[in-house]
């Protein structure tokens, strides 16, 4: 099957594989792809999604009155293409992906909050190829990303710090599409969407040992972006099963998926608040990529930003009062946060 997704950065859609393809389209499709990766290293952290019509309507959505959320506020200042923050040391810094030259894309960590003397610096200093994605158990004690080993391949890196062991996990094939990786709290396991024997992405689970894969999800349409509640009893995540991108839940074993937004247009990238009760996440639906927070009992959706540039990425501070996000301004796409009241 292939689908279409709206690549920030770019006003037509682009034409991706989001599941294997038959044998007589797969080298053309193959190289087509690996070309675009080449010009646009961007494009490693996008799901493939079916298009929707921009939400321009949707009865629950609260405008962005701005009433209890703070002012925007920089924290990176070089402008390099980013995604996939995420807070560690309980809150003290972010580790963020970076394209730090023009061929490789980097972990890079920044402390938090930041102030006039905190410059960004290399989470691994000796990386020689592109890392990407890390996530971290709730104590940072163990740690997971994404690895290029070779002909746009990537394999999921696991680090057990208290152990000092490393060990990676090969999902197999040529271009293989694994990516959005979350570790769940306790440190027990790793989860990410890759395509499954019957096509389209599913999300799997991955044991800390990365010897052990189950099947989370096995519906139709894609289901990318899984991300562990703060607790571990949940995980969040996007699908297309229901014709267009929205933002599901889960239970950690996969049971009982829920669809929480139900809106046309593209909903990614989701992140539980660390009570559970809201989720922040990318949307599409009034025409451009935009930061939203969702309310889960109410359903009441609140748009977080308006800027006319893209805003993608978002996650939570671990005490819930601050979402962090990539925002471009001015063509330049840098770390953003605001308080959240």
């Amino acid at each position: 099957m292939t689908s279409f997704e709206m690549v920030p950065g770019m006003e037509k859609p682009l034409t991706l594989i989001c599941s294997q393809p038959a044998p007589a389209q797969a080298t053309y499709r193959f190289l087509v792809v690996c070309r675009l990766l080449v010009l646009l290293p961007a494009l490693f952290s996008m799901e493939t999604c079916e298009g929707g019509t921009p939400d321009e309507s949707s009865s629950n959505d609260v405008p962005a009155k701005k009433k209890n959320v703070g002012a925007e506020k920089r924290l990176t200042f070089d402008g390099h293409l980013k995604h996939d923050p995420v807070f560690v040391e309980s809150g003290k810094a972010i580790v963020y992906t970076s394209l730090e030259k023009f061929n490789q894309l980097c972990l890079m960590k920044v402390g938090f909050p930041v102030n006039g003397e905190t410059e960004p610096v290399r989470f691994h200093g000796a990386a020689s190829t592109s890392e990407l994605m890390a996530t971290f158990s709730k104590d940072d004690r163990v740690y997971a990303y994404l690895r290029n080993n070779g002909n746009l391949h990537f394999e999921i890196v696991l680090e057990d710090r208290g152990a000092g062991k490393s060990v990676s996990y090969n999902p197999g094939g040529g271009f293989a599409g694994v990516r959005n990786i979350s570790y769940a709290p306790d440190g027990t396991n790793v989860i990410f969407a890759f395509p499954n024997q019957n096509g389209p992405q599913q999300i799997q689970s991955l044991d800390r040992d990365g010897k052990t894969v189950s099947l989370l999800t096995d519906s139709n349409g894609v289901n990318v972006c899984p991300s562990y509640s703060r607790d571990g009893n949940q995980i969040v995540f996007s699908s297309s099963r229901d014709g267009d991108f929205d933002i599901f839940t889960m239970n950690s074993d996969g049971s009982n998926p829920v669809n929480v937004t139900q809106s046309p247009g593209m909903d990614t990238h989701p992140c539980f608040s660390p009570d559970r009760k809201k989720i922040a996440f990318t949307s599409i639906r009034k025409g451009n990529y935009d930061i939203y927070l969702l309310e889960i009992a109410s359903r009441k959706v609140q748009r977080l930003t308006s800027n006319p540039e893209v805003d993608d990425y978002p996650c939570w501070s671990p005490d819930g009062k601050t979402v962090v996000w990539v925002a471009e301004r001015n063509g330049k796409r840098d770390l953003y946060s605001r308080k959240i009241e």
